[in-house]
């Protein structure tokens, strides 16, 4: 999950999608620069992709 843009992925990964509920778990986890922050980011413990 990205907050920024990240230039670095374009033309080499496939980033997108939408929060289609849960905004508010989003918005708990703790926003973390891997580059400069080298502690373990919040654990994700279940995802469920829907396809439209």
């Amino acid at each position: 999950m990205t907050y920024a843009p990240t230039p670095h992925l374009d033309n080499n990964h496939s980033v997108f999608g939408k929060v289609s509920e849960g905004m508010d778990i989003v918005k708990a986890i703790r926003e973390r620069d891997p580059g400069t922050d080298r502690s373990p980011g919040d654990a994700i413990k279940t995802i469920t992709i829907l396809e439209e």
